[in-house]
């Protein structure tokens, strides 16, 4: 009788054992973004490319920092505007995120909101009165970078 409670316990944890590793397999964890800075500078007024994320991920915007030729000095009448999946060759409105960017300035954006995908660039477009051919214009972009698949829902129609 004692040999068979063991048995029978030694199988229990062993089937238990089990399906503690196929839950571990089946489980899936909530997907994580990789965060990082992309930066990116121009001389003189125009686009500055900042660039693209990769064939099936997305960037989503979460700061952007704008700097002159230094961290601290105004730079009089230049406004750098944010532009996302656009083309830096022929920047529409409809493609603006963010206009008239004071230089240095710092914008911080909620997560989940704006979004660059891989069809277009993201592009800073540097205009003003104070631009001249030595402007110097630094952008960085806070970003998260998610796997398509991991933001986008399927749809059910």
């Amino acid at each position: 009788m004692g040999l068979e409670l063991e048995a029978s316990a030694s199988i229990g944890v062993a089937i238990g054992d089990k399906l503690d590793t196929i839950s571990d397999l089946l489980g899936r964890s909530e997907p994580k973004p990789l965060v990082f800075a992309v930066p990116a500078s121009g001389v003189g007024g125009g686009a500055i490319r900042i660039g693209r994320p990769p064939a099936g991920k997305l960037w989503n915007i979460l700061t952007v920092t704008v700097t002159g030729a230094d961290d601290h000095t105004v730079t009089a009448n230049v406004f750098a505007s944010l532009y996302v999946d656009s083309d830096p060759l022929n920047l529409g409105l409809g493609q603006c995120l963010i206009p008239g960017l004071a230089v240095p300035s710092f914008t911080s954006i909620s997560k989940g909101t704006s979004w660059a995908h891989g069809g277009g660039e993201v592009v800073a477009n540097v205009v003003g009165s104070g631009v001249s051919a030595s402007t110097a214009v630094n952008i960085t972009l806070g970003v998260a970078e998610w796997h398509v698949k991991d933001v986008s829902q399927m749809s059910t129609r």
